[in-house]
């Protein structure tokens, strides 16, 4: 994670009031690998869900856009088809 975004021990994360001015005049980029399989439309709907949500609770600020960006797809090795 960036220095403006971090996640303590908890597994929470938290936002700087540096970061939550950019959110105010940005969008959202988040890059996602998915794995083999799955639907794209319904993982990236489900992750803009996720993101709108956690960060418009975290910052009281409304998200105007979130942009998934799928940088790959990951296949499972099947130790069946390796035998």
């Amino acid at each position: 994670m960036s220095d403006l975004v971090t996640q303590n021990v908890e597994g929470q994360i938290d936002i700087s009031p540096l970061a939550i001015a950019r959110l105010a005049s940005h969008a959202v980029d988040l890059y996602i690998i998915i794995e083999y399989g799955t639907r794209i439309s319904t993982v990236a709907s489900s992750v803009i869900n996720a993101v709108r949500f956690y960060v418009e609770k975290a910052t009281g600020l409304a998200v105007m856009q979130i942009h998934v960006h799928v940088q790959g797809v990951h296949v499972s090795e099947d130790p069946k088809v390796n035998n």
